[in-house]
């Protein structure tokens, strides 16, 4: 194939792809509930010049990896905030395009499967879906954890820019210790399969383990000895954490992607000795044991193994191919690859527009949130995934938010929560906003329906005074306090 060629079709996977996600981002003006946390980090970056792990606005300290917030802070010095926010983290998710290329052509050789490969890390739908509208961190990490791979590919000749790519990557997200888990059951496939381990290689993993390790767990320290390894993913104790399937995998990644990058996997594993296909192979291995033992939430896990099988189902595209130029159906070949671009539309590119997309606040939940901020301060109580709007939109302290705290367990606060909901107890009720210093509370239809009431029991206008009210929410001050 051409250059020439070959580059306008990767540039049009490219264009392709970063389209889609524009056209999913813009669907819904605000972002995801998730996504504000990350938006009051950038500002106070911006302003301050230094990440918040002690916000005094979140009722604890939080821990993340701040390079990606660094990155658009930087990026709303120069660009409108709906530019950096909604179109840059897309355009860097859109890169997995190239780096998928790049990466399959060093493996395989062969621009077809590049291009494949290419196609398939385009269009995921879990991770479409999951980072499209939510300023999301993996839109970083996942393009640096494809650049290392690369890198490592050719470690011979980049071995400082795989250390810097490796030392960028650890400091966006935890996603890091997967690679180098990956990299790690590399080795031992090699092992096992009594392969050649280059010294270059043994060294480089070696020393991958031990600065990922040192650098996440210089920042998650506290959160791995309370949590474990939940703790890297933000996972509170008493989330019910969903396990892999066969059913949800091929929803997630796309039914083709899924069983060429399977297939190639258990092919190598079983009969191939291309060395270099053992990397994405143990990968992947490593990714689905990780999701099995419930180490990694379902879509993240299913974000990382959709985009390393990609890396390798152009190669059982390019087979596929291959074999049947060599039987009756040459003469078709044109067709096949028709019937397989239409398949691959209705199973990877399409569902991304009709799932069911990350919950975003409504806009008259955001008026609310928006109109307390000009109130007196004090702490607001609200939902567990509202809990990121009230510093970033309310400017207020929060009472919970669905990321786990740095500093102490928050079982108790998820157990009062519940109850603040659920009890018809004036006298209860009013306990725990007196314990909790509560000034505001925020009721919105979404919380409601999620709990299947209409109203707060407790709520009455001798002792709450309805400060707010529109369509979708309402805001309470409380006017009695327990003796």
């Amino acid at each position: 194939m051409k250059r020439r060629v070959e580059a306008g079709l990767l540039l049009a996977i490219f264009t392709a792809a970063l389209a889609l996600r524009l056209i999913i981002a813009y669907q819904a003006e605000p972002y995801t509930y998730e996504a504000y946390f990350n938006i009051r980090q950038i500002h106070n970056i911006k302003t301050e010049l230094l990440p918040n792990f002690s916000d005094p606005l979140y009722y604890s300290a939080h821990t993340f990896m701040p390079l990606f917030h660094y990155l658009m802070a930087a990026a709303l010095l120069a660009l409108p905030e709906e530019l950096a926010f909604k179109v840059l983290p897309n355009i860097l998710a859109s890169t997995t395009v190239i780096l998928a290329f790049l990466i399959s052509k060093q493996l395989t050789k062969d621009s077809r499967a590049a291009l494949f490969s290419a196609l398939s890390a385009g269009f995921i739908p879990v991770f479409i879906t999951g980072t499209a509208n939510s300023v999301s961190e993996y839109t970083l990490a996942v393009p640096l954890m494809l650049l290392a791979l690369y890198l490592f590919l050719i470690i011979e000749k980049s071995a400082p820019l795989y250390i810097a790519t490796l030392l960028a990557l650890s400091l966006t997200h935890p996603i890091s210790l997967v690679l180098v888990t990956g990299l790690a059951a590399y080795l031992i496939l090699l092992y096992v399969l009594e392969a050649t381990q280059s010294r270059a290689e043994l060294e480089t993993v070696f020393f991958s383990v031990i600065l990922t390790t040192f650098t996440v767990f210089l920042f998650y320290k506290e959160l791995l000895l309370q949590n474990g390894l939940a703790g890297l993913w933000e996972i509170s104790p008493t989330q019910n954490v969903p396990s892999l399937n066969i059913l949800g995998a091929i929803y997630g990644i796309g039914l083709l992607t899924f069983a060429a990058g399977l297939y190639m996997t258990y092919r190598t594993v079983t009969e191939t000795k291309r060395k270099e296909l053992h990397i994405p192979a143990g990968l992947a291995l490593a990714i689905i044991l990780l999701m099995t033992a419930r180490l990694i939430p379902l879509n993240p896990g299913l974000m990382l193994l959709g985009t390393v099988f990609a890396l390798i189902a152009g190669e059982a595209y390019s087979k596929m191919l291959d074999y049947l130029r060599k039987t009756h159906a040459a003469r078709h070949t044109e067709l096949i690859i028709l019937g397989i671009l239409l398949l691959f539309a209705f199973t990877s590119a399409i569902p991304p527009l009709l799932q069911k997309q990350q919950a975003t606040p409504t806009p008259n939940e955001l008026r609310a949130f928006e109109w307390l901020g000009g109130e007196r301060d004090g702490t607001a109580f609200a939902n567990l995934n509202e809990g990121h709007l009230i510093p970033a939109v309310a400017n207020k302290r929060n009472f919970i938010d669905d990321r786990i705290p740095a500093s102490y367990e928050p079982e108790q606060r998820i157990a009062d929560m519940k109850t603040l909901y659920t009890t018809h107890s004036q006298i209860t009720a009013l306990g725990l906003l007196d314990e909790y210093a509560i000034s505001y509370i925020v009721f919105t239809r979404r919380a409601a329906e999620e709990r299947n009431i209409t109203s707060l029991g407790y709520i009455n206008k001798e002792c709450f005074d309805l400060i707010f009210e529109n369509r979708d929410a309402a805001i309470y001050r409380p006017l009695c306090r327990v003796s």
